[in-house]
């Protein structure tokens, strides 16, 4: 519960408090005062009456004695006081409610009247000149008695309505002693409440001061990670709204100090040399490498104008018009250029830069990078003298291979024919052995004109390749189907395709590669007649094309060397000699920018696939590259 809540709170129990106190006072008063007040109006009006009565009572009496004495020679005064006295009991009667009162009233009533004719009597009595006798004697003291009874009556109601005034002046004074009583209780309890209210606003006042105390000890420690609950608008809670507000700017300016020591750490230590600018190209910032690079201490370089680290030549940058490019886009990225150092050297650098924003979007600096490439200058100018010795040697190489093939076919075809020749003319005269060593000849001349063919085929990949255009690879392979037609009936061979895309790629050399696929697919052939699927799929950039076959299969051991010339592509007997036609194959995909693998098991038949990308250019030289490496690829 928050300080605020508990002070509003206590205030407001007190207050409820003082004011229900207040009107159950004022109302016990009041109706005290109000009943008091009738009381003794009635009671006073009342005594008045019967002391206006005992006094004519009185004077009755007394006038009656002095009649009798003789002081007085009238009697009529006492009727006329007797007269009055019943006018003044009858207004007694008609204040009275009491049957008490009532009674007694009507009692006095009869006594008046009792001493009325009393008196009358005697007054006759006495003019009839019988004074002195019996009945004038008893007459005389009936008036006499009447008149002391009547006193009598007269000042017990008078002591009776004083004591009912005091006893009602007691039931006041209880009445006043319970409302003090109330008072008394009521401020007992508004002393309690108030304690219960300074204690709960104590401890509510407290609670957000301890978290507050605690709060800077451990902001003073160095631990900005915390924040005090804000459960209250009022002074407490600002004040604590402000020390979260503060521990959130030491926060910030903490974490930009670390940042910016970081950054400094970064800039300082990075190997690229950074330069930092204003919008106007003034350095304003420099890093060591940036400095060991142009040969210029720090402060040669803060406050100059960047162009000036920029050659003649560079016009670009020495116009500005990087720069104006840089503050359009934001950034440059990898952008060759020179650095001019101290000593007027030109050191070759690849330029980025980007820039700093404030809030509003406006450029407040400009960041540039530079990374010294005169190693990587010097490697591409040694890459490149490499390379064009290595085409040239390539290229001789080729022309060599071409030409010695071509030319060790004339020879092979002379030697052939002369042995047959030889054999033909002294058949008659050859025994068995000469017979066949004559036989071993002819044949090695035929292997050895397949390998020069074959080596022709190799050579012809590079030397006789066309540009490259769009293909269709399904007409492609309608042609290898054609011209493989004799040789798939002949072994009731069949081969199925799925749709083939249209890739760019030399045409004939295509033709040469799926017909060397299919070819060794059905040559290579299991017990059951040869199948073989041709189908194609993407992969992003590349088409990859698989030739599957339900063959004889390639062992382990031959995976490896399948691609490579001269190499048996089976152990089978009756395909022993070397071929050549895969890695021919081999080299028209890399030609292509593809590579070549295959995937097969012994005795279940092989999967060979070949990618060629989706969109190539024509390549003129060799790539480098296995073409096993993207079978290694596939298996893992």
């Amino acid at each position: 519960m928050s300080f605020k809540t508990v002070r509003n709170l206590g205030l407001g129990i007190l207050l409820l408090i003082v004011v229900a106190v207040s009107i159950l006072s004022y109302a016990v008063m009041s109706s005290s005062a109000e009943r008091l007040e009738n009381i003794i109006t009635v009671e006073e009006a009342k005594m008045k009456k019967w002391h206006a009565l005992f006094e004519v009572t009185t004077d009755a009496k007394d006038s009656l004695y002095d009649y009798y004495l003789g002081r007085s020679e009238l009697i009529a005064p006492v009727s006329l006081l007797i007269k009055k006295a019943l006018s003044e009991i009858e207004d007694v009667k008609n204040l009275s409610s009491d049957e008490n009162d009532l009674a007694e009233t009507d009692l006095v009533v009869k006594e008046l009247k009792t001493f009325r004719q009393a008196v009358y009597a005697y007054g006759l009595e006495v003019r009839e000149g019988y004074i002195g006798g019996t009945s004038t004697k008893e007459m005389e003291d009936e008036a006499l008695q009447a008149a002391h009874r009547i006193v009598h009556l007269t000042r017990e109601a008078l002591d009776g309505i004083t004591l009912k005034i005091e006893n009602k002046n007691m039931a006041i004074l209880k009445v006043t002693e319970m409302s003090r009583k109330v008072l008394g209780v009521a401020l007992v309890t508004s002393i309690f409440f108030t304690v219960m209210v300074a204690f709960f606003m104590g401890r509510a006042l407290a609670r957000p001061i301890h978290e507050l105390v605690e709060g800077t000890r451990r902001v003073a420690q160095g631990d900005l990670s915390q924040e005090i609950r804000v459960k209250s608008d009022d002074e407490i809670g600002e004040l604590s709204g402000s020390f979260n507000r503060m521990v959130r700017d030491l926060r910030e300016q903490r974490s930009k100090l670390v940042d910016k020591n970081y950054v400094d750490s970064i800039f300082a230590n990075m190997s690229d040399a950074l330069i930092v600018t204003t919008p106007d190209k003034k350095i304003r910032t420099v890093n060591r490498a940036a400095c060991g690079l142009l040969g210029y201490g720090e402060k040669e370089l803060i406050g100059k104008n960047f162009n000036f680290l920029f050659p003649g030549e560079e016009k670009v940058f020495r116009e500005g018009t990087i720069f104006d490019r840089l503050a359009k886009d934001g950034r440059v990225s990898s952008y060759e250029t020179n650095y001019k150092t101290k000593d007027g050297k030109t050191i070759p650098v690849l330029f980025s830069g980007s820039v700093m924003k404030d809030k509003s979007g406006g450029i407040t600096n400009l960041i540039c990078t530079a990374r010294d490439i005169t190693g990587i200058k010097e490697s591409e100018k040694t890459l490149i003298r490499q390379s064009q010795e290595l085409i040239r040697a390539h290229t001789e190489l080729q022309r060599i291979i071409f030409v010695a093939s071509h030319d060790l076919q004339e020879p092979l075809r002379t030697v052939s024919s002369y042995v047959q020749l030889l054999a033909k003319k002294h058949e008659e005269n050859l025994d068995t052995d000469t017979r066949d060593f004559i036989g071993f000849i002819v044949e090695g001349t035929k292997r050895m004109q397949m390998l020069i063919k074959g080596l022709l085929a190799y050579s012809r990949v590079s030397m006789a390749g066309r540009a490259f255009k769009q293909i269709d690879c399904e007409a492609v392979l309608t042609q290898v189907l054609t011209d493989l037609a004799p040789f798939i009936q002949s072994n009731r061979a069949k081969v199925t395709h799925d749709p083939l895309p249209e890739v760019m790629a030399d045409d004939v050399q295509l033709t040469q590669l799926l017909q060397s696929l299919i070819g060794n697919a059905i040559k290579f052939r299991g017990e059951e007649p040869p199948r073989v699927h041709v189908s194609a799929k993407n992969d992003n950039e590349t088409w990859i094309f698989s030739v599957r076959d339900n063959g004889t299969g390639i062992e382990q051991k031959y995976r490896e060397k399948i691609f490579q010339i001269f190499q048996r592509l089976h152990s089978k007997p009756g395909y022993s000699e070397p071929s050549i036609a895969l890695a021919v194959c081999k080299k028209i995909v890399e030609r292509h920018g593809g590579q070549i693998w295959v995937e097969s098991e012994h005795g279940k038949g092989s999967t060979f696939y070949f990618t060629i990308p989706v969109k190539k250019e024509r390549r003129t030289s060799l790539p480098a590259g296995r073409g096993g490496g993207r079978k290694d690829e596939r298996r893992k």
